[in-house]
């Protein structure tokens, strides 16, 4: 049954205290909301999801400088800049996503598919974040801020074309974990040998196919209708 339809009274009944109605942007799903929205701007931001920026400690830990004069502090400051930079993205892309979330198992209730975030403030609060991010990259190195911009772009491009082709997605994704390393290598600087860029890439391509694989079996398993594009051209065989 579908949202509109579940808001119209069968013949016979009588319709009792009705949820409220959403006065702007995608409709809301049926359940009421469970977050204020302080607590749903968090949870937008997707804390659980800032360990993957731990990955710019790799270049210094691997060239065994991280305690050395400065780095660890331009190290910590880039995982800061980097998880600012990721939630606003995040925010960004659920905005554009919250339709498409609703039909998902999962990610329908993430505070804007669920309502309790509205798109204009997940956009304000998004947007803050990227420029907040790009401006404590130039802080800590002006080459770090052509990284940083270089991961905004990646993932902003990611949701508005790569996320729809085929193999492309997983190289996008990747992308982002690739540019986190290099970010880590940019800060102190440390050198980033040709094999530590070439373990990266590869460890970043399984990481995101996996991604993938796991997101397509889910979907088979629980046989949900509101696949992204990307998935609905995997053959379902691809699960194993």
């Amino acid at each position: 049954m579908s949202e509109a339809e579940a808001t119209v009274p069968l013949a016979g009944t009588t319709q009792t205290s009705p949820g409220p109605v959403a006065t702007g942007g995608p409709a809301a799903p049926a359940h009421a909301p469970r977050r204020g929205p302080l607590l749903a701007a968090l949870v937008a931001l997707r804390p659980r999801q800032w360990i993957k920026n731990l990955l710019v400690i790799a270049a210094a830990g691997a060239a065994g400088s991280l305690g050395h004069d400065d780095v660890p502090v331009r190290i910590g400051l880039t995982f800061v800049a980097f998880c600012m930079l990721a939630s606003g993205i995040y925010l960004i892309n659920d905005v554009r996503d919250a339709a498409e979330d609703r039909l998902h198992p999962y990610k329908r209730f993430r505070p804007v598919a669920a309502g309790e975030l509205t798109p204009r403030a997940a956009e304000a609060l998004g947007v803050s974040l990227m420029v907040g991010g790009i401006c404590l990259c130039a802080a800590i190195r002006p080459l770090l801020t052509a990284v940083g911009a270089g991961y905004v772009a990646l993932t902003l491009s990611y949701t508005l074309v790569w996320r729809h082709l085929l193999l492309f997605d997983i190289f996008a994704i990747a992308g982002g974990f690739v540019l986190r390393a290099v970010a880590g290598g940019v800060a102190p600087p440390v050198t980033l040998s040709r094999w530590f860029v070439l373990v990266v890439i590869g460890a970043a391509v399984f990481v995101a196919a996996g991604k993938r694989h796991a997101e397509l079996r889910t979907l088979t398993l629980t046989r949900v209708a509101g696949r992204r594009r990307v998935l609905r051209a995997t053959p379902s065989c691809a699960c194993g």
